[in-house]
């Protein structure tokens, strides 16, 4: 699985990720899939209502509004996106929330090294998502 972005999308999901510093980040992503590719569209920036720096809990408001708000235009909702201080990868908690989202993926971003990885849990198992950030048509792979 290939998950594409643009170069304003990453900028965007870093840039929230090092304002919200120490504290996480956290939001949704929408666009589409096609075979084993999964193009973003759209980022929502969420409110982490547990302002904290070790975990996050999307604002279920602001979710379910950018969800209506992305499937009105064709979207579907296709990952979930969050910070942690000092890695990407998921965290125990992470990998509990994650069972509860099968095949949904989950962009980790780390602002002190702007690093991303993006994880999807496919048959009960971890499995590494592919990033790739496109910058003027071209994609980078991060």
């Amino acid at each position: 699985m290939i998950m594409e972005l643009n170069k304003d999308q990453a900028d965007l999901l870093i840039s929230e990720s090092r304002k919200k510093y120490p504290k996480e980040a956290c939001g949704a992503l929408f666009g589409s899939i096609c075979e084993e590719k999964v193009y973003v569209k759209k980022v929502a920036l969420l409110k982490n209502l547990l302002d904290s720096e070790n975990r996050f809990q999307m604002d279920p408001t602001e979710f379910l509004k950018s969800l209506l708000d992305a499937e009105k235009k064709g979207l579907q909702h296709v990952g979930f996106f969050h910070s942690h201080p000092l890695n990407t990868r998921p965290s125990a908690v992470d990998l509990e929330y994650m069972k509860l989202w099968p095949e949904i993926i989950w962009l980790i971003i780390s602002p002190l090294n702007c690093r991303m990885a993006a994880y999807q849990i496919i048959d009960g198992r971890l499995r590494e998502v592919s990033v790739k950030v496109e910058i003027n048509g071209k994609c980078l792979k991060k």
